[in-house]
């Protein structure tokens, strides 16, 4: 989760829509080696300082797997440049008074879990 002034950096992958950066971890891998790994192939940033926020489990975007993500904070460092070889196609930056009209792109867990727990916080 990279977070600036109160709006919530989202990327958007084809044929699920905004989803929050990150991915599956790699045998061997840990979860920080991960997030570094993936925000480096989504967005070609760098990760800086990772924080731990919290745990969801709930559903796939197609509501046919469970999923379990671990959460973390980051900052990113470099420029926002999308790799024309991953299935990233797009980036925003969502403040809550983003959702109404983003609501319908989001994926299941970011709209169900994560941003509710995030405006909660009071960080979006």
């Amino acid at each position: 989760m990279c977070i600036r002034n109160k709006k919530l950096l989202v990327v958007h992958k084809k044929n699920v829509g905004y989803i929050s950066l990150g991915g599956k971890i790699n045998p061997g891998e840990t979860d920080f080696q991960c997030l570094e790994r993936e925000i480096k192939e989504e967005i070609g940033c760098t990760a800086k300082n990772p924080k731990l926020f919290a745990t969801f489990e709930g559903s796939t975007h197609d509501f046919k797997q469970t999923l379990r993500m671990v959460c973390y904070f980051c900052d990113i460092d470099g420029e926002i440049k999308l790799n024309p070889h991953d299935n990233v196609d797009g980036y925003l930056w969502i403040g809550k008074e983003d959702l109404p009209e983003i609501e319908k792109e989001l994926a299941h867990m970011l709209k169900a879990n994560i941003i509710p727990a995030l405006i909660e916080q009071g960080l979006l």
